[in-house]
């Protein structure tokens, strides 16, 4: 009772049961692609060509059907890397753009109520012509 699988975990299960499913598919494909290799090169590699064609189509619909969780974390981890590069940007700013942003703002190109032209804007920001 060394390997009792009543105090096996539920990852344990999920693991040997995935692992007995992929061992058996592979069994099958070995005595399918035995069978017809009989038949000659042409029909072995389209028999393997089918075959492989089912298991991507298996895989597809797994990745389908886990695609909420997997969406979840993808944007978990986007937002969590987008967080640590405002706090990087934050804790470490360059004094070069901080020099430079400040430069472009001390700019007078656009007056208060005129564009860079000289034309007069409404207080929405519109061109005023008279």
């Amino acid at each position: 009772m060394a390997n009792n699988v009543a105090t096996k975990g539920f990852a344990y299960r999920l693991g040997h049961g995935l692992g007995s499913a992929v061992a058996c598919v592979r069994a099958g494909e070995h005595r399918v692609l035995a069978r017809v290799a009989r038949s000659g090169r042409a029909a072995w590699f389209v028999a393997k060509s089918l075959l492989l064609a089912v298991k991507l189509a298996a895989v597809a619909a797994v990745l389908v059907a886990l695609l909420p969780a997997i969406s979840w974390l993808v944007s978990f981890i986007f937002g969590f890397v987008f967080l640590a590069g405002m706090v990087y940007l934050v804790a470490k700013p360059d004094p070069e753009g901080l020099s430079a942003l400040s430069a472009a703002l001390k700019q007078d190109d656009a007056p208060y109520d005129r564009d860079v032209f000289g034309h007069e804007l409404d207080f929405w920001g519109n061109r005023y012509d008279e």
